[in-house]
């Protein structure tokens, strides 16, 4: 079926006009549908090559619409047809005569040489001559009555060939000078005898040799349906698709919305099949295309592999129901970008003092050489270190050294930055560097008793402590690094007014400790003292021992100036009843009752608000109450 459609398409190339076909102006010479009566009837070329005179035969159904029934009757043609050294004859003959005698169908001359077909009934077979040379002899014997049949001539010079409904039949290899032709007579030879008997259709003459695959076409084009027209329009045309423009996208992005637009001249747009694929899936894979869109509008949309770039052809191919397909390509370029670096996570660390320790990581990139990339450490506490270094190798696998001081120990948060110069990426963790107990008191002196600093260092803690006189809570953290501690003390002594009693004492076994107090319910406006003490691990140091509990902190708090109060807390209760007295006297002095209940409520808010910190909620509770005395006692007076 396939073939059969190409061979239409093919024939029906060969005889539409040159603009359209792309053919030289004079392939087609003559072509006569023979469909209407009279004599302007015959010619469809654009020659104007129509009959002009003899006997004009009568209409009949034809191979395609109509034809021309000949019964004795001539008809020519005087207008020169020019074929050259080669050329090709044909047409649809339905033969009603099968007797003696000659029966020509065509016949064209130029004066002295002749070429024609005709049914020759002595030899009961059809002859043919081109260029007055008799050729393919006998070859096409007698074809029956009543059926419409297809004859083919074509020559070169030096080969001819006859086909019968298409098919290549006979042979001849004659030696040809012209095949001009002055007079083209149909029906009949020029003397105006042996006419022939039957019906002809469709007759047609090039100055060019078809080609097998065109006479088929030409065959397939002229029996289906007498409804065709001649040259035909095959049952099935190509569908079309718009050009799509070359596309450039940058890696790690999409192509989207990709127009173009499916159209055909017998299918509905919406049922033509498009579908596409990738020359280098490398770059793009087929899966990834995706097509979209309804009836005749439809785009595309497509994503390259990640971190890959460079070039690919897209084909986008439409199908239509007949199985014909059509298709376009674009170049795709995937432009590359710098991608930045990535850096594997670090665990945090552990390390003693004078310690080297050797951390590795991965690193990766797919634009640039490892030893490429810069590496860059940062600290928040440098100090505990001496030195720190990479390793560079040009592989993934990096490796960062890291030395601790001699006399070290705490937290320190290290980041680790990678760079290609233009994007960075990095890893935090955190490093503990612990007191290194070989080296305990390196300095080889005996402790002193209280131990000094330079003894206490090597104890290996760090206390943090903190208050908040808002809240009245007390926080107080001990972390020892190395194990040199083996318990922690606390003690709270409560000292306003010059006390010294202890409120709090706790204790822990841990190496390190967190305590957390709240004393905004028991001593909300008291002062206290914090004291923390630890007991570290002893051992002899040139004929002394390292005392076993060791005063770590001591800090004070005063609870002065604090929660918005003008006075101490301590010193609060005077004030206020000092401020109370004041109001109440200025009132007496006044001699009027109303005032001094006034200046008296006034006087108690100001201790209350500004000295004793009563609460608000309170205080608005106790003013309405003292508004609705005064109003009351207001109203007796009065009555």
């Amino acid at each position: 079926m396939k073939l059969t459609r190409l061979f239409l398409i093919l024939g029906m190339l060969l005889i539409l006009p040159a603009s359209v076909l792309g053919l030289t102006a004079g392939d087609t010479q003559a072509y006569y549908k023979l469909e209407n009566s009279g004599f302007n009837y015959a010619d469809s070329t654009p020659t104007g090559a129509d009959i002009t005179s003899g006997s004009a035969p009568v209409q009949a159904p034809g191979i395609i619409n109509f034809g021309q029934d000949y019964s004795g009757d001539r008809t020519w043609t005087s207008t020169t047809i020019t074929t050259g050294g080669s050329g090709s004859v044909n047409v649809w003959f339905n033969t009603d005569f099968e007797g003696v005698g000659s029966r020509m169908f065509f016949d064209a001359n130029d004066g002295s040489a002749r070429t024609f077909m005709y049914w020759y009934g002595n030899q009961g077979a059809y002859n043919f001559r081109i260029d007055n040379v008799d050729v393919f002899g006998n070859t096409m014997g007698a074809v029956g009555t009543g059926a419409w049949h297809m004859v083919t001539m074509t020559w070169t010079p030096t080969a001819q060939t006859l086909y019968l409904d298409g098919n290549p039949i006979a042979f001849d290899t004659q030696t040809l000078s012209t095949t001009d032709f002055t007079t083209t007579y149909v029906g009949c030879h020029n003397g105006g005898s042996d006419c022939w008997d039957g019906d002809l259709d469709e007759l047609s003459i090039w100055n060019s040799t078809l080609s097998g695959a065109e006479i088929i076409d030409l065959y397939n084009g002229g029996s289906p349906t007498s409804s065709q027209q001649y040259p035909y329009a095959p049952s099935n045309t190509y569908p079309q698709i718009t050009d799509i423009a070359n596309q450039v996208i940058f890696e790690d992005t999409s192509l989207e919305n990709v127009l173009f637009n499916v159209t055909d001249n017998e299918d509905a747009p919406a049922t033509l099949v498009v579908t596409s694929w990738s020359s280098n899936e490398a770059l793009v894979l087929n899966s990834s295309i995706l097509l979209g869109g309804t009836n005749g509008e439809r785009h595309l949309n497509l994503t390259p592999i990640a971190d890959q770039f460079g070039n690919t052809t897209i084909n986008v191919t439409v199908t239509d129901t007949g199985g014909l397909t059509n298709s376009t390509t674009f170049n795709l370029e995937v432009l590359n970008v710098n991608d930045p670096p990535g850096i594997t996570p670090i665990n945090d660390k552990t390390m003693v003092s004078n310690q080297t320790l050797s951390i590795g990581f991965n690193v990766t990139d797919i634009d640039n050489l490892f030893t490429d990339l810069i590496y860059t450490p940062s600290f928040t506490d440098e100090s505990l270190f001496s030195n720190w270094t990479f390793s560079y190798s040009n592989t993934s696998a990096q490796v960062f050294n890291i030395t601790a001081k001699p006399i070290a120990f705490g937290n320190s948060e290290i980041n680790i930055s990678v760079s290609d110069g233009e994007y960075t990426n990095s890893t935090l963790f955190l490093m503990t560097v612990n007191c290194n107990t070989s080296v305990y008191n390196p300095s080889g002196a005996p402790y002193d008793n209280p131990p000094t600093s330079v003894d206490l260092i090597q104890s290996c803690y760090i206390i943090d402590v903190s208050f908040d006189g808002e809240t009245d809570i007390l926080n107080y953290n001990f972390t020892d690094f190395g194990g040199t501690s083996n318990r922690s003390f606390i003690y709270v002594y409560k000292t306003t007014g010059g006390l010294n009693q202890e409120i709090t004492y706790e204790t822990t076994n841990n190496l390190s400790g967190t305590w957390y107090f709240d004393y905004s319910a028991t001593y909300p406006n008291d002062d206290f003292t914090v004291y923390g003490w630890s007991r570290f691990t002893e051992r002899n140091v040139t004929g002394k021992v390292l005392p076993a509990n060791i005063q770590v902190f001591k800090q004070s708090y005063s609870q002065v100036a604090t929660l918005n109060t003008f006075f101490s807390k301590s010193d609060g209760l005077m004030y206020a009843l000092l401020i109370l007295v004041l109001f109440a006297t200025i009132g007496v002095a006044s001699q009027s009752a109303t005032l001094s209940l006034i200046l008296s409520v006034t006087g108690l808010w100001l201790a209350s608000k500004f000295v004793l910190n009563v609460p608000e909620e309170f205080l608005w509770i106790a003013g309405a109450l003292v508004m609705f005395l005064i109003y009351y006692i207001a109203k007796l007076r009065v009555d």
